[in-house]
Parts: structure tokens; sequence; C-alpha cells
């Protein structure tokens, strides 16, 4: 992946986000990884806030909700920032990220959410049936789903194509 995000970079050179259902403790780690393994494609870290300070801290972590409805409302937040930019939503089929982007694609249209790229996992749920869901209303030309980041090209990006 460090590679194909640097070909990324060096194609359409765009601002990258990374969001992540992980709680902000976790942010030197994920930095410290990030700007070591994919050095071309370094930007901010979106995470949860988990601040323990008693009762009230983690009630509020929790309030968050899941995962998806944590990364729905900073795709939100991400969309009020920079409404005018597109996006490529990157992300594997471990947790929410097909359904996150693919509401994305349908909340802001494919003028913001451009494609989705999800990475299918063996510790993922790829049964047919979910990506029917996820997917739901989506041109099958603006996402793809594969194994290996080798059958991406990423070249299609910068003639407007995904993939």
């Amino acid at each position: 992946m460090p590679a194909l995000y640097s070909t990324i970079t060096d194609l359409i050179d765009p601002a990258w986000i990374y969001l992540t259902g992980s709680p902000w403790q976790l942010y030197s780690m994920l930095h410290d990884f990030i700007h070591t393994e994919f050095s071309a494609s370094t930007g901010p870290i979106l995470m949860k806030n988990l601040t323990y300070t008693g009762v009230e801290g983690l009630l509020e972590f929790l309030a968050e909700g899941t995962s998806l409805e944590y990364k729905a409302g900073r795709i939100n937040d991400i969309h009020a920032w920079y409404p005018e930019k597109m996006y490529l939503g990157i992300g594997d089929s471990s947790g929410y990220d097909p359904e996150v982007y693919a509401y994305a694609y349908r909340q802001y249209g494919p003028e913001w959410m451009k494609c989705i790229w999800i990475h299918v996992v063996e510790e993922g749920n790829n049964t047919d049936a979910r990506w029917e869901e996820a997917f739901k209303g989506i041109p099958e030309t603006a996402y793809y789903l594969y194994t290996d980041p080798e059958e991406l090209n990423p070249a299609a990006l910068a003639e407007g194509a995904c993939f």
C-alpha cells in the first residue's frame, strides 16, 4: 500500500486524510507508522476521543456510537471543511469502510466522493449480501473491491476514472 499511495501522490497530488475509529491514545503509534511507511502521503489523522476523566468521559466516548456512526459523522465534518474537494475513499472490509464511503457517495454525490476502493481482507465480512446492501444505488464504476493492491490502476484517477 505505501507504493500505491506514493504513486497516487505523484499522479494527482492529493491531500491525504486518515479516518479511523481508533482512540486518540493510539495517535503516536499511528502517526509514526504513517510517517515511516507512508512518508509520501502524510496527512491529518482523525481519531475518536477517549478521555477518561471519570464516568462522564467514558459515557461520552460510548455515546459516539459505533465506528460506522463515528466515521459517518467525521465524513460530514470533512465535507463541511472541504466541500469543493474530490475524494477517493480507500478502506478495507474488516470494518465499516464500505458502508461509510458508500454513505458519503450517496450523501454528497460523485462530484465529492469520486471513487471507493475497498481491500477485501480475510477477516472481513465479504459476502455478496454485504456488498449489495453497502453499494445499493451506487454505479459499479464508482467502487472497486480488490484483494491485491497490484490490481489497482492509479493512472485511471489522473484520467478521471476510478479503475
